[in-house]
């Protein structure tokens, strides 16, 4: 019954028909309006239910107040195996709460949390629960607050718990000093086997503290490892090849960063590429001797495809991977079209207002016509390169023929 716009009371009359019903064994409830009061009301029924198994209250708009009553269900239900609560409004209370649940509960195997509001000291309090948990296998933690301190708790977690084979800290504003954190805790696990650490703000040194410790980790179980939006060092993709050959291992990562640029060193600052890729993408213009105004044409802001933007970039003499080209694009691309004018902004600032209180609207001003010359010049540097072929190859078969003549 997912996205219905069921509120509290609808809830209540669900727990009416859920009493009589001795054969569901899953509800899905996500996406509704149930909120806290329909939450307790759900709460106080899954106390002495014996047939549901699983139960979805993702976004709910469930708050703190239900915290307790989770922990009541969870303490006292030997049944229920997959509790997901994620996109919800549980803060530090209900954080508390479910703390003592992972300690007395044993039967429950999945639970999700994430995108909640926990903040660091609310992770902290789950991630002790967390340690002293005997049953757990899947645990979703994402967006949920865990910071320097909270990943010092999970570390524990991780060195303690012996049931977890699934682990998602992805979203949680994990440091490098957090990403040291994990890597201890990865060192001494011999347990998870998925672990799910992408989108944090530690870089490409804080996934080789990761990835070492689970290579000198000859027990690691680990078989999925996830670093989504966080690009790696060619150190790293030494390893991640060798753990795939003798581990099997799956490893996602943006990419491997070269080592040594050839015109002005490393890119040791480069791998915050997917966090910023258009600052990057000046970097990149800038190691190449290339001036951005040259290659966009900042008097026609004119709509341009994905495919004739990296046309453009490439043929710019700008060095940057493809994969990268790709990334940026996808960041500019607005309605099917690429918004250039985001990489142009603050080097043609006082230009662009200029342009504003000068540009009179005539038909050569229109943005329609704009496009259509700056599409024309497109061409027209197609129909040069393609008049320069043509004049080499006339010249290369002139010569062959005086060639052929002088041997005759």
């Amino acid at each position: 019954m997912e996205g219905n716009g069921i509120d509290n009371q609808g809830a209540k009359c669900i727990c009416r028909v859920l009493r009589e019903n001795l054969f569901l064994t899953e509800v899905v409830l996500s996406e509704n309006k149930i909120a806290t009061e329909g939450a307790i009301a759900l709460c106080q029924f899954l106390k002495g239910n014996r047939n549901l198994k699983k139960v979805d209250l993702t976004g709910n708009v469930i708050g703190d107040a239900a915290g307790q009553s989770f922990y009541e269900v969870l303490k006292g239900n030997p049944v229920l195996k997959e509790l997901l609560l994620a996109n919800n409004q549980f803060e530090e209370g209900a954080a508390k709460a479910f703390k003592d649940a992972l300690q007395d509960n044993e039967h429950l195997e999945l639970l999700d949390l994430s995108w909640n509001h926990f903040k660091t000291r609310g992770s902290i309090a789950i991630s002790e629960g967390l340690q002293e948990n005997v049953g757990l296998k899947r645990f979703k933690f994402a967006k949920a607050g865990l910071a320097k301190d909270g990943s010092a708790a999970m570390a524990l977690a991780l060195k303690n718990n012996r049931t977890l084979l699934e682990l998602d800290i992805s979203f949680n504003r994990i440091s490098m000093e957090g990403a040291h954190s994990i890597a201890s805790g990865v060192k001494e696990n011999d347990v998870l086997q998925v672990l799910k650490i992408g989108n944090n703000p530690f870089d490409s040194d804080g996934a080789q503290v990761i990835i070492e410790a689970i290579d000198l980790n000859e027990c690691s179980a680990i078989k999925h490892l996830d670093f989504s939006n966080i690009m790696v060092k060619i150190e790293f993709d030494k390893i991640q090849q060798r753990l795939k050959k003798e581990r099997d291992m799956v490893i996602v990562n943006e990419g491997v960063l070269p080592e040594i640029h050839p015109k002005n060193g490393t890119y040791a600052r480069l791998s915050a590429f997917r966090r910023d890729p258009i600052e990057t993408f000046k970097k990149y213009a800038e190691f190449s001797g290339v001036k951005l105004t040259d290659i966009f044409n900042s008097g026609d802001h004119v709509r341009i495809n994905a495919s004739e933007f990296k046309t453009l970039v490439k043929g710019s003499g700008i060095e940057i991977p493809d994969e990268q080209l790709t990334v940026l694009t996808r960041t500019l691309e607005e309605n099917g079209s690429i918004n250039y004018w985001k990489i142009l902004d603050g080097e043609v600032a006082g230009l662009s207002e200029n342009m504003g209180r000068n540009l009179s609207v005539s038909d050569s001003d229109r943005p329609e016509s704009r496009e259509k010359s700056a599409k024309g010049k497109l061409r027209k540097k197609s129909e040069e390169s393609d008049q320069n072929t043509e004049r080499q190859t006339k010249s290369a078969k002139q010569k062959n023929r005086k060639k052929e003549k002088k041997k005759k």
